[in-house]
Order: C-alpha cells, then sequence, then structure tokens
C-alpha cells in the first residue's frame, strides 16, 4: 500500500474522452484509469471506490480543485478514510499528470 496518490484528468484529442488517472506516488505507475465522455461526481466517486476495494486506500490523495470532483467525491474519500490534498488555485503545473512529461 503506498500513503499518497494522485488523480487527474486529462482529454484524448483525437477521441474526445476523458481519461481519470490516478498514480501512485511511490513508483509513478497507474493504479486506477477510466475513461468517460462525461464525468459526473458520482462517477468520479465509484472510480475511487474501485481503485481502493477493502483496506488499500491511500493516506493522501493529491488533487487538483477541478469541477468534476463533487460531494460524492468527498464522501468516498471520506468513507475510505482518505486525506485530500489540494494544489494550489490556478497552478496547472503542479498537476500530477504534468510532472511525468
Amino acid at each position: 500500500m503506498t500513503d499518497m496518490v494522485s488523480s487527474d484528468f486529462f482529454v484524448v484529442p483525437t477521441v474526445f474522452f476523458r481519461v481519470f488517472v490516478i498514480l501512485s506516488h511511490d513508483r509513478r505507475r497507474p493504479v486506477h484509469v477510466a475513461v468517460s465522455e462525461y464525468p459526473t461526481a458520482e462517477w468520479v466517486a465509484h472510480q475511487l471506490l474501485e481503485a481502493f476495494p477493502w483496506d488499500s486506500a491511500p493516506r493522501y490523495l493529491l488533487r487538483d480543485r477541478g469541477g468534476c470532483y463533487g460531494e460524492k467525491f468527498h464522501e468516498a474519500a471520506s468513507w475510505l478514510g482518505i486525506c485530500k490534498v489540494f494544489t494550489a488555485p490556478q497552478s496547472p503545473w503542479q498537476g500530477s499528470l504534468k510532472k511525468l512529461s
């Protein structure tokens, strides 16, 4: 189990889907990947629950302040015991996927 993961969305320009990725910070490997044309807060919360079944949830989740994360996502993170860490407002270079390139 890792102590910190990060989540982010990116768009695949040729397909026009939004890809949701959760990365492990210990090895910078994908933990969970999901694709949706129109992600909702409920869908994102479901992806979080699918990524960390049983007692495999990390201690911290780094994420931006995007509108796709809603109240359902916050509830799911609380159920799993995850503490959310936010990037600074209007700081896209702090996103987890931006650091991979």
